[in-house]
């Protein structure tokens, strides 16, 4: 609808600063939206009375539109005073709402799941994400990757798939977490030819070739990749021209080899803490990139803010060493926004608790991929003491009995001969127990190890359960951090990370109308997906 110049009497904005009489300013008919009565984050603060104007799901700019195409917005919405924010962007997330990526079917079911999760991911203010893909063979990347390239969202097919994070294979196995390790790659000695081979159009059937003929290895926005395997290092740069983010994870990578990885083009470092050695003062290895010396690129770093995986001082550590590279990551499995109760998950029978996911009848957490084979490791077992049946001694506790003793002395502990007997990998490799009946032991701030399938394997804790929404509030509480810095470690930080901050992470002209409404006390109460609101009360998963 068009309207007269006289209604700039109703001071809808102020006028341009030096209009141009001769602009082109290409005019469209779709609805035009302003949110009014609102606190926005923009350019690093909160702005306060301020409006947002949308049209064909995009931001736009209010002097062109009003002083130009002289018109008014079509719909003018209150915000009601809550604080809108970028939508957030989410870097890894495994699965949720019992879908688990990783998991292959049938074309329409996994496109149907998929859907299932964009639109359930819209409750947490998640409207942007990366669906992970944990180590697998190369016949399911083949069969998953051409379903995950990326499409935009909407209201009704929820948020926008950015292109997946594969998560492996070409990870170290001495830090293979809750992979598995008969699909690990243990070199790259072709180069970027090996990692198309895993993911893409190489090694493909021709009945795969045909499904991803155009794709290439256009589905991959991110790969996890441990840069000290033969072959990977000298891949980094042909992956970066790819158009493919290089994180580094999974790794034993020393602090000379983090950092080459960094200067061959990798921004990026996977869960930090979890799935690499422990921070040692002589060489920190790939956390020591936090600290690299000025002239060399900080990479950007991932943090599961759960509470379980990380622990509040270590998440408030590394927040200080480089509080403009923290990017906050769920890395949640299938059980995230499942109400509590007992489910099914891959091999295990499963209960969801508040916070956590167990298995079944104790109190051992659980993951997407718990069984993790012969090495475990945690994040707090760090004394040389005897472990005997109910007694405790600092970080641990040995529990559900056991006639035999456990010895642990470093942070990876191994049955490398598959005979029942643990060893220390990290200092001596010598045995260090019996292990035939030892059913489990519990440090008591660290996740939990166990052999829940009573067949020697120990299982430790995989991926969390939380939301990325609920994520930022425990950074805020473990960090002290300001709410702009908070807000920016799952909208901007993601965005410059993936190259994508001129229409993601930021409320400017021009970029996507994905916007998050939140409380005073940060909960979720409105969503834009790409202009349009969404019906949040109409998500059912």
């Amino acid at each position: 609808m068009q309207y007269p110049v006289a209604l700039q009497l109703h001071n809808l904005i102020s006028a341009p600063s030096s209009p141009e009489p001769n602009a082109i300013v290409p005019e469209s008919t779709a609805k035009v939206i302003k949110i009014t009565n609102c606190r926005v984050l923009r350019d690093g603060k909160i702005v306060d009375k301020d409006a947002i104007w949308i049209q064909d799901g995009k931001i736009i700019d209010p002097h062109k539109f009003f002083w130009y195409q002289k018109r008014l917005p079509d719909e003018v919405l209150d915000a009601e005073g809550l604080l809108v924010s970028p939508g957030f962007i989410e870097a890894q997330i495994n699965g949720a709402f019992g879908v688990d990526f990783s998991v292959p079917s049938d074309q329409e079911t996994y496109e149907r799941d998929l859907t299932k999760v964009s639109r359930g991911l819209l409750k947490y203010g998640t409207t942007s994400y990366c669906p992970t893909i944990v180590s697998s063979s190369a016949a399911v990347y083949h069969k998953v990757l051409p379903l995950l390239k990326p499409r935009p969202g909407s209201s009704d097919s929820g948020a926008s798939i950015l292109g997946a994070h594969v998560e492996g294979p070409f990870i170290n196995e001495a830090r293979v977490g809750a992979h598995e390790r008969k699909v690990l790659q243990a070199s790259a000695n072709n180069g970027y030819h090996d990692f198309k081979s895993v993911y893409g159009l190489e090694g493909a059937t021709p009945e795969e070739q045909r499904k991803l003929r155009d794709m290439d290895l256009h589905s991959v926005k991110i790969i996890t990749c441990a840069p000290e395997l033969d072959g990977v290092m000298e891949s980094i740069p042909d992956l970066v021209k790819a158009g493919i983010t290089v994180s580094v994870g999974h790794s034993m990578a020393n602090t000379s080899e983090a950092e080459k990885a960094v200067l061959q083009g990798a921004t990026f470092i996977t869960h930090l803490f979890n799935a690499m050695p422990q921070f040692h003062h002589r060489d920190p290895g790939v956390i020591g990139l936090l600290g690299s010396r000025l002239d060399l690129p900080r990479p950007y770093y991932g943090l599961i803010c759960d509470g379980i995986h990380v622990h509040p001082n270590s998440v408030k550590i590394a927040y200080d060493s480089h509080p403009e590279g923290v990017i906050l990551v769920t890395d949640a499995m299938s059980a995230m926004g499942l109400s509590p109760g007992n489910y099914r998950l891959g091999n295990m029978n499963v209960s969801k608790e508040s916070d956590r996911v167990v298995v079944e009848g104790t109190n051992v957490l659980a993951g997407s991929n718990a069984l993790i084979g012969p090495t475990i490791w945690s994040t707090s077992i760090v004394h040389s003491d005897v472990y005997e049946e109910h007694d405790v001694y600092d970080d641990c506790e040995h529990y559900e009995g056991s006639e035999h003793s456990l010895r642990i002395i470093s942070l990876s502990v191994s049955d490398t001969d598959d005979d029942g007997d643990v060893y220390d990998q990290a200092l001596s490799g010598d045995t260090t127990g019996d292990d035939e009946d030892f059913t489990s032991f519990k440090p008591t701030s660290s996740p939990v190890l166990t052999d829940v399938n009573n067949d020697g394997d120990l299982c430790c804790p995989s991926s969390s359960v939380i939301t990325l929404d609920a994520c930022m509030r425990n950074f805020i509480q473990f960090t002290s951090c300001s709410l702009v810095e908070a807000l920016e470690a799952v909208t901007l930080h993601p965005a410059v990370l993936l190259g994508i901050q001129e229409r993601k992470g930021v409320i400017k002209p021009g970029a996507d109308a994905d916007l998050v409404f939140l409380s005073d006390d940060l909960y979720v109460k409105r969503v834009f997906v790409a202009g349009e609101e969404v019906d949040l009360g109409l998500i059912h998963v």
